[in-house]
Order: C-alpha cells, then sequence, then structure tokens
C-alpha cells in the first residue's frame, strides 16, 4: 500500500479502514481518509469529514478518475460507500 492509514485508524473486515476523526479538527474538511468498499464490490480510499448522522460520515471517492460525493458508514463490521449524487469530471 503507497500510503497506510494513520496509526490510529479503525480497522474493520473486507480489509476496510477509517483513519481517527481528530485528524479532521478543527476545519472539519475532508481531510481523514478510509478504505471503503462501493456498491460494485471494488475496494477504494475516500477522504472523509466528520460525521453528519450517528449513522453517516460525508465522503468523496474517485470511479474511473471522476469525482463521486456520497457518505461512508460500517455495518456488519465493513466500512461501506454509498454514492449519492451524479459523478464529476476532474
Amino acid at each position: 500500500m503507497a500510503n497506510p492509514p494513520h496509526p490510529r485508524s479503525q480497522h474493520f473486515d473486507k480489509d476496510t479502514w477509517i483513519e481517527p476523526e481528530v485528524l479532521t479538527y478543527p476545519s472539519g474538511g475532508f481531510l481523514r481518509r478510509a478504505r471503503a468498499v462501493f456498491s460494485d464490490g471494488q475496494t477504494r480510499i475516500v477522504r472523509c469529514s466528520i460525521p453528519d448522522t450517528f449513522f453517516t460520515i460525508p465522503a468523496r471517492g474517485r470511479i474511473k478518475g471522476k469525482r463521486v460525493d456520497g457518505y461512508i458508514h460500517i455495518s456488519e463490521n465493513v466500512v461501506t460507500f454509498q454514492m449519492s449524487g451524479q459523478e464529476e469530471d476532474g
């Protein structure tokens, strides 16, 4: 792995993980990373922020070079990415 996760990351099944929330303070920006399973079954790195609800964390990733916005959640001990909008170029 080119850029390993932060040493205090939480690790889950299917080789998924999420970096600690403290990395986003004080701005709350998309500064921490997570490795999440996408709907196509692929595991990818996403950038994520602080939780906006008890269950989800805003996130953005890339599919075929296009940015996708969505959120991550942890269920059945796996970090999963759910796309919420359209793909964007760039």
